[in-house]
């Protein structure tokens, strides 16, 4: 049997620029004052949020929870390593099937760009050798294989968060007599109204970007100039951004998996996250304010506030089918919701990134939603470590700037300029990395 299939999105606030009862205009969100309880609504007087509070009492609920995305983001590191995962034991990366025959070396590709090239070798006798010394000897060192395992599949990690955060969390609504909850997103002080995926491209060293020769034939990795990333608007208007897929060019930011696992339902766990580490960079208010713009934008789409994607988390509820029966079933009673969702991110998805083999998205973003929907359910999330753990993966002497009190001294002194308005951002960050490329 299938579950209902009558739960819906329900949008947050988009913006705060009006009164909810008198309508009046604000000049700046500050004028603005959210309801407490809710965050649903704003009010620009003491006098309007209480005239209209008869009406509101009804919608606005005791039973509210709001996640801090500071705190929660980790997750989505764990659920975006775990979409790169062999389907089927059928691995899309061809260096995931075949010998690693040494470390990254400098290169000139035939196009004329650089990249690392690895030598991929012939092919590994069984599947299940890849991670064994038979793929890869650890005496070799290096972050190799971490790289090679967390390159790739951009676009569906992106779908697969997105997809899942919107079925897990806003599909929840208060209702008192139902003992329902209302739960969502925030960052800092203000409730996320909007989140989707971006594409444009990331500034990633020549040195870091890797490329694979198989003896015939040569063939690039990740492109940095085509990625993918997740945004989040809040009602104040402040954006922030998570990039789960940088690894690959050498940019180690990570999350650690164990506090994350713990009060969640280990069979729905792709693999043990205990003792892991998964690629996450978050862009938060102060990077953003104080750290060179790695990624430029050129477009975006919003997943929260795409109809057609938000009637699209129906097919996220027939998780009483049988497991080996989900798929079909699925596919015979969703069609029309699993057409949108492939043809939106095709639409979405550029020339060279539709060329390439990418992973359906569908079963990526049930397995998500379906440990997002465990974690809101056991209230997991309350139990992890505020603002969200980070570890920095480096090979021992990686980092020539760390210890360097003179470059540390001044960069705060560009950053005060930057603060008083005495440059531009671009200024900023030319002139921070002639400082880093000084060194």
């Amino acid at each position: 049997t299938i579950m209902s299939n009558d739960r819906k999105v329900f949008l947050p606030l988009e913006k705060l620029d009006s009164c909810s009862k008198c309508s009046k205009k604000a000049q700046a969100a500050s004028e603005l004052k959210l309801c407490a309880a809710c965050k649903e609504v704003a009010y620009c007087s003491k006098d309007c949020q209480e005239s209209d509070w008869p009406q509101h009492k009804s919608v606005c609920g005791e039973n509210n929870d709001y996640i801090d995305l500071e705190s929660f983001y980790p997750i989505l590191s764990n659920l975006g390593d775990a979409v790169r995962l062999p389907l089927n034991g059928e691995a899309l990366h061809p260096a995931l099937t075949r010998k690693i025959v040494g470390p990254p070396k400098p290169f000139m590709l035939p196009d004329g760009s650089v990249a690392g090239m690895v030598e991929i070798g012939p092919l590994l006798a069984n599947p299940s050798d890849m991670g064994s010394e038979k793929w890869w000897s650890p005496s070799q060192g290096g972050d190799i294989p971490k790289r090679i395992v967390t390159e790739g599949q951009v676009l569906p990690v992106c779908i697969s968060l997105a997809m899942s955060l919107m079925a897990a969390i806003y599909t929840t609504n208060f209702n008192k007599k139902a003992g329902a909850r209302r739960t969502r997103l925030m960052y800092k002080d203000s409730p996320i109204a909007d989140f989707g995926i971006a594409h444009g491209t990331f500034e990633a060293p020549l040195e870091d970007r890797l490329a694979y020769y198989d003896g015939e034939t040569i063939f690039k990795g990740q492109d940095p100039d085509d990625h993918y990333w997740l945004w989040f608007r809040t009602a104040r208007g402040e954006e922030v951004i998570f990039d789960g897929s940088l690894y690959t060019f050498n940019f180690c930011v990570m999350s650690p998996g164990e506090p994350y696992c713990a009060g969640v339902n280990p069979e729905l766990l792709p693999y043990n996250w205990a003792g892991t580490l998964s690629p996450g960079f978050f862009i938060h208010r102060e990077l953003n304010r104080n750290h060179i713009a790695l990624h430029k934008e050129s477009r975006r789409i919003s997943v929260l506030r795409d109809p057609r994607l938000q009637r699209a988390v129906r097919l996220l509820y027939a998780s009483t089918v049988p497991p080996e029966d989900e798929e079909e079933t699925v596919k015979v009673y969703y069609k029309e919701d699993i057409q949108a969702i492939r043809e939106i991110f095709g639409e979405f998805s550029s020339p060279a990134t539709a060329s390439q083999r990418q992973k359906d998205p569908l079963i990526p973003i049930m397995n998500s939603y379906r440990v997002l929907d465990d974690i809101l359910s056991r209230k997991a999330w309350k139990a992890w470590p505020k603002g969200g753990l980070v570890g920095i993966d480096t090979d021992p002497g990686e980092d020539r700037h760390f210890g360097n009190t003179e470059l540390h001294k001044k960069i705060v002194k560009w950053n005060r300029q930057f603060k008083k308005g005495l440059m531009t951002r671009d200024e900023y960050d030319r002139g921070t990395r002639e400082l880093l490329d000084s060194v």
